[in-house]
Order: C-alpha cells, then structure tokens, then sequence
C-alpha cells in the first residue's frame, strides 16, 4: 500500500463519547492518556472503543508559547456523568470524506499534514455528491488504527 489511500465518501454513525481537552507542547498524548485512564478508573473497558481527535484553536499567546490544543474522544455505550475535565456528547451521525496514512508516525508532521491538504482538496470535489454544506457543529476527525504491527490514521473530513 501507498503511504495514502485513495479518498472516498463514507459515512460514521451518530455516536456517544466521552470528551476532554487539552491545551499543551503535546496535547495529543495528554488527553489520550487522561482519557484511557479516567474511563479505566470507572471499569469501562477500552478493548473494543474508537477514539478520534482533532487540532482546536489556541490563542495567540499560547501559539507564540510553543502550545497546541486538542480534544479527544472515545466512544461510550454506558451511562456516565462527565466532570469539570469530562463532557460526555452525542455526535450527529455524518458524511465524510476519508483517507488512510500508512505509518503516520515515521514522519508525523510531514505524512498527516500531507494528508490533510490532499483530503481537503478532494473533499471539495466530494461535496457534490455527498452534500451538506453546512460546517457548524461537524469535525474534521483522526482515527489511529492499528493491525498487526502496521499503525494507520483514518482522517475524515465532512462533506
């Protein structure tokens, strides 16, 4: 397989997910393992989860300090209350345009953000047939996958 897949049209049901944030040098992995672990303290099991991510806004000061943010969420089947760090939300099911990265970690800066700019450039395109134009309250989203020994990024892009 190439580094990139071919995009596509699919579609992610409406999903229930537990949510937090973080805004630091490494958000990703902050959250990530907050997450995993707050989930874990409540005896939820995260053998059979999706976790998706996605970048959000930091204020100038923070970008000017070398800080990014991130929100994080792993699906939910069970009843839970969220905290001052935990939201618990419902996704509305949605269309997305979608493209796979082989090993997104051997160069992370360079293959994600590739795939990124090549997955909005086909999502444009995209829209025609799979159509909703409206963006309020719809996620471009990340999805590691990982089979064997071989790690992927599922991105998708709403369309």
């Amino acid at each position: 397989m190439e580094i990139y897949s071919k995009v596509s049209c699919t579609e992610l049901p409406e999903m229930k997910v537990v949510s937090a944030r973080r805004v630091s040098e490494n958000p990703e992995e902050e959250v990530i393992e907050f997450l995993c672990k707050w989930l874990q303290e409540r005896g939820i099991d995260l053998e059979s989860r999706r976790g998706f991510g996605f970048d959000i806004p930091v204020s100038d000061e923070e970008l000017s300090a070398g800080l990014r943010g991130y929100e994080y969420w792993i699906t939910l089947e069970e009843e839970l209350s969220g905290d001052e760090q935990v939201i618990i939300k419902t996704i509305a099911a949605d269309k997305y345009a979608f493209m796979r990265i082989r090993e997104p970690f051997a160069e992370p800066f360079e293959r994600i953000g590739n795939g990124w700019r090549i997955l909005a450039g086909e999502a444009s395109k995209l829209k025609e047939t799979c159509s909703k134009s409206d963006y309020e309250g719809r996620y471009c989203l990340e999805e590691v996958i990982i089979e064997g020994d071989i790690t992927y990024m599922d991105l998708y892009c709403p369309v």
